[in-house]
């Protein structure tokens, strides 16, 4: 970011002087710009770039410190530089700032821009209900000549946390910026990790990606200025004899502490013999000002007027404060509140980390607690020099209760993590008791035995008699029984006949019993048993057992077996020729299932889940392949195995795993030197070697045999990297990124190859390889598709035009005769020897094309939409046929052809899985 210098900020009022100059883990506010220092140069960029543009996207890696950036930086700067003139009749700018999205949320963003406008002087009337946001702002901004809106829409990333399916607000955020003569600058600023899910507004938002910043950690140099900065400006504020100080070398030992890496805020979650501290100069700011706070404190109750390092090491260093931050304050409460908060946490934290706001009486609600005790534990949690969690005032607009969440993003993992040890304690405990009390009673059960004997001749005898007694009553009652079993055999021959045309299974075991029953081996079946079995017995397809949606389905590099994922915590094996389940349901994960992958000779089921484990499986017995695969601190949203089936490739957010296949161990330590969130990895065709590309601008090569780094990292690409592709021979290695260039390496040197390709004028989100290594086909958000020699890193013909958004994958088919393409709206296909389209496009779906795959032969084109249909397209014609593959009642997440191309499989989110035949598009069997 380019430098520039900011006017002096003004001084804090002495009401308003703060007690530490440092904020510890709560973001800095616009009360706080006096004293936030090491962002000047971001914070002049980031509100240049909104003045300057309609829209601006701001996105940063977590606990990087952008809210503090937009809340004390950029926001008292957009008032600076918005100031009008009272005098001549010139109001000031207005400036709303949104970061709660948990009310309804386009009036919540129409409320903030109202207090905004009232700020300037102005009588505004709120949105009302049945009123557009264009129409609102047109008339309330010419009615009080307020010349802009600055409209900063912050930790964006909990719009689509509470609002998973709304469509309101992107069609009103489309509207406001394609409206003529509306002077409204919105800036949207989130995480790193939620990027993707800004897909929803493609489409209704013009030119979403075209101006974009990267917020990224503070460097060495900002960093000591975030120290001294807020010290001097303090010791300026009061009388001299009562000002503090820190010694030169307390500074330098902070820096090197709280670099990216070096603190680790859940100890359990480091693997052992990793890597070392990070040798970046990166700095976390939020543990910077954690330390800072913590040290000030010390030193201040010590009477203290100088901050020292001999201080911070007999607190134990930045990783010891960071570290029982949390655990100190959970020591502190009773036993009763710790088990009020375990049960709180799980509400307030998604699985992956993210911080929910919510109120202590839904709280008690869903954890089922009086709300008193909850109420009284927010309230400690929330107050006091160490606090974990923060009251937050209702959404603008709403009259309620305050919510609470937790402090800070990097918060959310060392929640999670004292919760999970939090309850393995309690388990612990509860089995020890289980224990003493099966052993007292096995002392009492043995006092029991010896009386039992003294009374057992006694019994015999009166035994003896009953058993006269029995031979005389039971000649009578046979005759009743006989009827009573007789009754009830009808009965359930009659419920075998009604259930057998939904459930032929149950409508069997009822008319097994009903014969058992009956006892008359000669006399005729129910109906029920009768049809259940041919039912049954012959080939079915019926896929259906998983209690929620499905996330994934595959075949068997053979094709007999089927797994599927589930939401339910579960995966199951199908057999493909009778549709019955393969053995037991697959038990074990404790979140949903999100991912399954067979291993190349079928023998193992590999399971990744949002419980941050990953577990083998041998698909012949249905059993666990050995204990879990333990070591990813978030969701598990990936699972491959390398091509020769020996090590297996695992994917969270952030970090890749290996793990040798034969041991379950792990080989090598984690991937992690991507500093910013893994876009794509690719194994190499021999499986030696495995790329990885990510927002950090690298790209990365991982020797499979060792788990170490294959040379050093391929510099090269300024912004993140999405795409990455090996050639056919594995020597040369495509990537492609937000820089809008495609790069061509030589894997054995991991030098360039050439210049970079340009010519795309956006995003390169995809590329490919055809199967003979010649051409390499990129695609883009300039919605083009472009075909590249690779031998000469020549454009291979004009670019392929006729897409009309972003184009988000490419693919050559296996031949190489044909590419297909596809955007938000349809699939086209091309000729790559001619660069022309081959046939209309194929579209057709409602819902948009969210993907696409060839069958093994190239003949056949399988299109997926979120319209709950599957396309399967004859590609060998032209124009194309299409058979609509019609029957899912929820959105298709998935689909996969059997290896003979006789079947297909879709996963779908209403719970089931269908078969298709491919040469007639029609469904094999039941769901």
């Amino acid at each position: 970011m380019t430098s520039a210098t900011l006017p002096p900020r003004p001084a804090p009022t002495e009401q308003a002087l703060p007690s530490c100059p440092y904020v510890g883990l709560v973001p800095f506010s616009e009360h706080d710009a006096a004293f936030f220092f090491g962002r000047e140069n971001e914070t002049e960029l980031i509100a240049a770039n909104l003045v300057a543009a309609r829209l601006t996207l701001l996105y940063a890696p977590s606990g990087v410190g952008k809210t503090s950036v937009l809340r004390a930086g950029v926001v008292p700067r957009l008032h600076e530089i918005g100031t009008g003139d009272e005098d001549v009749g010139i109001r000031s700018a207005a400036v709303a700032y949104v970061s709660d999205w948990s009310g309804p949320p386009l009036e919540v963003v129409a409320e903030e821009i109202r207090r905004a406008l009232l700020q300037t002087g102005v009588q505004v009337e709120p949105l009302s209900p049945w009123a557009g946001l264009v129409p609102w702002l047109r008339g309330t901004l010419a009615e009080a000549s307020v010349p802009a809106v600055y409209l900063v829409l912050d930790q964006f990333e909990e719009y689509f946390l509470y609002h998973p399916a709304d469509e309101e607000l992107p069609t009103a955020i489309g509207d406001v910026l394609t409206a003529r003569g509306l002077n409204v600058h919105l800036l949207l600023s989130l995480r790193e990790d939620a990027l993707a899910s800004l897909d929803r507004f493609e489409g209704r938002v013009p030119h979403l990606f075209e101006n974009y910043l990267r917020l990224s950690y503070l460097d060495r140099d900002s960093a000591r200025t975030a120290i001294e900065g807020p010290l001097a400006r303090y010791n300026g504020l009061i009388a001299p004899d009562t000002r503090m100080s820190a010694e030169p070398e307390l500074v330098d030992t902070v820096l090197d502490e709280v670099r990216a890496g070096n603190v680790v805020l859940v100890p359990d979650a480091a693997i052992a013999d990793g890597p070392g501290p990070s040798d970046r100069s990166d700095i976390e700011a939020p543990y910077l000002q954690m330390v800072l706070t913590r040290l000030w404190d010390e030193e201040r109750a010590r009477g203290s007027s100088v901050l020292r390092r001999d201080t911070l090491r007999e607190l134990g260093g930045a990783q010891t404060i960071v570290q029982t931050h949390l655990d100190t304050v959970m020591a502190d409460l009773a036993p009763e509140q710790r088990d009020v908060a375990a049960e709180v946490f799980h509400h307030l934290v998604t699985t992956s980390g993210s911080k929910i706001a919510l109120t202590a009486e839904d709280l008690a609600d869903w954890a089922e607690i009086p709300v008193d005790r909850v109420r009284d534990l927010l309230e400690r949690l929330s107050s006091g020099p160490r606090r974990i969690l923060r009251p937050v005032p209702p959404a603008a607009g709403v009259i309620g209760p305050p919510r609470y969440e937790v402090f800070h993003d990097v918060m959310g993992a060392a929640v999670l993590d004292w919760r999970r040890r939090y309850a393995s304690a309690q388990q612990q405990a509860e089995a020890e008791v289980k224990l003493q009390q099966a052993r007292a009673a096995a002392r009492t059960a043995r006092r029991h035995l010896r009386r039992a004997r003294l009374v057992a001749a006694v019994m015999t005898l009166l035994l003896v008699a009953a058993c006269v007694l029995g031979v005389l009553a039971y000649t009578n009652s046979e005759r009743a029984h006989s009827a009573l079993r007789l009754a009830w055999a009808r009965e359930l021959a009659g419920h075998a006949d009604w259930v057998v045309g939904t459930r032929p299974d149950t409508a069997i075991l009822l008319g097994l019993q009903s014969l058992s029953l009956a006892g008359d081996p000669e006399g005729d079946p129910p109906t029920g048993l009768v049809t259940g079995l041919a039912e049954t017995t012959r080939p079915s397809r019926r896929l259906t057992g998983h209690e929620q949606r499905l996330f994934h389905a595959t075949f068997s590099p053979d094709g007999a077996l089927v797994a599927t994922a589930s939401a339910d915590h579960t995966a199951r094996l199908w057999d493909t020729a009778t549709g019955h389940p393969h053995g037991s349901l697959l038990e074990g994960h404790t979140d949903a299932v999100n991912a399954v992958a067979f291993s190349p000779d079928g023998a193992l089921l590999a399971t990744a889940s949002a419980d941050g484990t990953v577990r083998l499986w041998d698909t012949g017995t249905g059993r666990p392949h050995g204990p879990p695969l333990e070591g990813h601190v978030g969701p598990v949203w990936g699972v491959g195995f390398s091509p020769d089936g020996g090590v297996l490739a695992t994917l969270d957010e952030q970090t890749l795993h290996l793990w040798d296949v034969a041991s379950g161990q792990p080989h090598g330590v984690p991937l992690s030197g991507h500093t910013g969130t893994v876009w794509d990895a690719a194994f190499g065709p021999d499986g030696s070697l495995l790329a990885t590309v990510g927002d950090d601008s690298t790209v990365r090569l991982w020797d499979l045999a060792t788990g170490q780094p294959h040379g050093s990292p391929l510099m090269g690409h300024t912004g993140p990297v999405y795409g990455v592709g090996f050639s056919p021979d594995g020597a040369v290695l495509a990537t492609s990124g937000a820089d809008t260039t495609v790069r061509l390496w030589d894997v054995g040197t991991g030098q360039p190859l050439g210049e970079p390709l340009t010519g795309h004028t956006d995003t390169v989100s995809s590329v490919a390889f055809s199967p003979d290594g010649e051409l390499l086909a990129t695609a883009g958000a300039d919605t083009t598709v472009r075909l590249w020699d690779t031998a000469t890193g020549r454009p291979h013909g004009s670019p392929l035009e006729g897409h009309t958004t972003w184009v988000k994958r490419v693919s050559f088919s296996p031949d190489g005769s044909s590419l297909a393409s596809f955007d938000a709206e349809a699939v086209r296909l091309w000729d790559p020897a001619t660069g022309q389209l081959r046939g209309a496009p194929l579209g057709g779906h409602r819902g948009g094309v969210s993907g696409m795959e060839f069958s093994p032969d190239g003949t056949l084109l399988l299109t997926i939409s979120a319209d709950s249909a599957a396309r399967l397209w004859d590609v060998s014609e032209t124009p194309s046929v299409s058979r609509s593959l019609n029957g899912h009642a929820g959105s298709v997440y998935g689909v996969a052809f059997s290896p003979d191309e006789a079947l297909l499989a879709t996963a779908s989110s209403d719970g089931t899985v269908r078969l298709w035949d491919v040469a007639t598009g029609q469904p094999q069997g039941a769901p």
